[in-house]
């Protein structure tokens, strides 16, 4: 029950850390890119992510970062 409630509390109080699924999209992003190829091929992602941002168009930059991932992710 106290895990419905506030799941952060009861895994911070057994020790657990941050799961993949509350990271932000970005991160969880890069995380994915980063296992499924390497640190440098995910620092591509984040770099062209970077000069969208700087747009400051939160919208684009979230369709550029979901596409983009499928992109470079593609199996």
């Amino acid at each position: 029950r106290a895990w419905v409630a506030n799941p952060a509390a009861v895994n911070e109080a057994a020790g657990l850390g941050t799961t993949i699924d509350e990271l932000p999209l970005r991160e969880r992003l890069t995380a994915d890119l980063v296992d499924y190829q390497s640190a440098r091929y995910a620092a591509r992602f984040t770099a062209l992510v970077d000069q969208v941002a700087a747009l400051g168009h939160d919208q684009l930059t979230d369709a550029v970062m979901v596409n983009l991932h499928k992109l470079m992710a593609y199996k």
